[in-house]
Parts: C-alpha cells; structure tokens; sequence
C-alpha cells in the first residue's frame, strides 16, 4: 500500500509540474574550443522550466523556435541553427531567444598558428555503409602532429535516424549510415574546432 501510494504521488507530482511555462533560455558552447579565427562551433540553447522537467526544449530537437544573433558579425557570425564561425580577431556575444526569453554566451576570437581539418571532405557514405572521419592537424610551421584519443573529441547533431557513431579511434571516428539525410559532426582537434557535414546517399 505504502509503494502504491509513493508510485501514485509521483505520478501526480510529475503531472502537476510537467508542463510550466518557459522562464529563462540557456546557452552551452561546444566543448574545448580555442577560439580562432576560421573556427566553426555548434552552440546548443535550451528554453528551461522554472520547475520538474527544467528543459522544456533545445534548439537541437526544436530549432525553429530560436533566434539566433551575434553582437558582432564581423567578429563572429551565427546561423539559424546555432553554428558560430570566427570571422577576425576580437570579442562577440551570441544571444538566442525564444518565447520573450534570451541567453547568451560570450566568445573571444584569436589567432592560433595551429591548423586543424577532418578528412575526407565531403564525407559521403551510403546506406548501411560505414566511413572513416580522420582528423589531421599540423604546427604552426606545417608540421604534422600525431593526436592522441585525449586530443579530440567528436559530437554529432540533428537527426539520429540518419548516422551515428560506432567507433572511436585515436585521430578520428567511424561512422554508420542508417537512412538518407544529412549528419553534422562538431569536432575539435588540440586548440582548434569546427563543423563537418556528413551525407547518407
């Protein structure tokens, strides 16, 4: 009886809260990012509750209820979907807004001599085939630097259905393709990050 009447006072407590209103919207940067100049990054904005469950949506599963803008386009730009790219040294504050609700976050563009790419590009794989995203970076005299699997990390965005990540690899990551559509990987190699688009054919 006494679990009976605990199972129930969840259940309600979870109806009754369940469904408040949007107060405040937060911002979260893609993780260990320089930033430099040439840099792109995905930033995830999420419309919170005030209480239980606290997120109402992300702009990851909801991103036509955002709206992106940047204080400084010539520093940084932001797309509809929360990509920021380092245009010139300097400092830009990235703002979403959603329901009369906004965040921010701020980002400080430099120059890094270190250079940074995932091969291949473009990455194009067919259904139920797998492919290998390799990332390659070099000093700032064009050397080539051996990575270690602590020196990069891989994140992928937008519809699950389409691709996922089934190996990691010291340099890179090995990806599946499930169905048609398109995949973008965040990525950051040592100082420096950015966007790769994957297509499933």
């Amino acid at each position: 009886m006494v679990a009976f009447r605990f199972m129930f006072l969840m259940m309600v407590l979870m109806a009754s809260t369940g469904c408040g209103e949007v107060v405040a919207v937060h911002l979260y940067p893609f993780p260990r990012c320089g930033f430099a100049v040439g840099d792109s990054a995905y930033v995830t904005a999420s419309a919170d509750r005030a209480n239980f469950p606290v997120q109402a949506y992300s702009s990851i599963v909801r991103p036509e209820k955002f709206v992106w803008a940047t204080s400084a386009p010539d520093v940084m730009t932001v797309s509809q979907r929360g990509i920021v790219h380092g245009i010139s040294v300097g400092t830009a504050t990235i703002t979403a807004s959603a329901e009369g609700f906004s965040g921010s976050a701020d980002f400080r563009v430099v120059r890094i001599g270190l250079t940074a790419s995932i091969s291949p590009s473009p990455a194009i794989l067919n259904v139920r085939d797998t492919i290998l995203l390799t990332a390659n970076a070099r000093d700032s005299a064009g050397a080539s630097i051996k990575l270690e699997r602590q020196e990069t990390f891989f994140s992928l965005m937008g519809n699950a259905g389409v691709a996922e990540i089934v190996e990691h690899l010291p340099a890179g990551v090995r990806l599946a393709g499930y169905e048609k559509g398109t995949r973008l990987v965040s990525w950051s190699v040592l100082q420096r990050c950015g966007v790769h688009k994957v297509d499933v054919r």
